[in-house]
């Protein structure tokens, strides 16, 4: 009878074992096709225009609200200084207060800086010189990532975009 029940457990905890295996696989398979999805459409928005600043426009649009919260877009101007050309938060009231907050910015923090010398996509806690570069207020985001902008060869910008609310950034980001 001990050894009946003892089998019958371990059957179940192998089914219980497999089940979480399957969900498991599942998450991945969505997770996988909602950036495959998003993707396609990214490449279609980027390829749709012509005019840089549109194109960087539909980005930010693409990001949010998609795979952020929020994502704003700095261009090199040509000598060494930033200048906002694309703010996006779900909130559409936000990306005004965003927008005004850009126009007052005056420097650029040393680790953006560092970031785009490096010129490799980094994920940032959310409390950080970057993120109040970004107009994030401290603790309203747990993660950003921070993409330099790059194209034959030399460095166009940065992109930052804030993680979602309950959802941090991870490296599969």
């Amino acid at each position: 009878m001990r050894l009946l029940a003892r089998e019958a457990m371990g059957r179940r905890q192998e089914a219980e074992r497999d089940a979480a295996d399957a969900k498991i696989a599942r998450s991945a398979a969505e997770r996988e096709e909602r950036r495959a999805a998003f993707l396609a459409a990214a490449g279609q928005e980027l390829a749709a225009s012509l005019d840089y600043l549109q194109t960087i426009e539909a980005l930010a649009n693409l990001i949010v609200p998609s795979l952020a919260e929020l994502c704003v877009i700095n261009l090199d101007d040509g000598d060494g200084t930033l200048r906002r050309v694309a703010t996006r938060h779900r909130d559409s009231e936000r990306t005004r207060e965003l927008q005004v907050h850009a126009n007052k910015q005056r420097s650029v923090p040393e680790a953006v800086e560092r970031l785009i010398t490096e010129r490799a996509p980094k994920l940032v806690g959310g409390s950080s010189a970057i993120s109040e570069y970004a107009g994030v207020a401290p603790g309203e985001v747990q993660s950003l990532i921070v993409v330099p902008m790059i194209s034959r060869g030399v460095t166009l910008g940065i992109l930052i975009a804030a993680a979602r609310d309950g959802r941090p950034f991870n490296t599969d980001d």
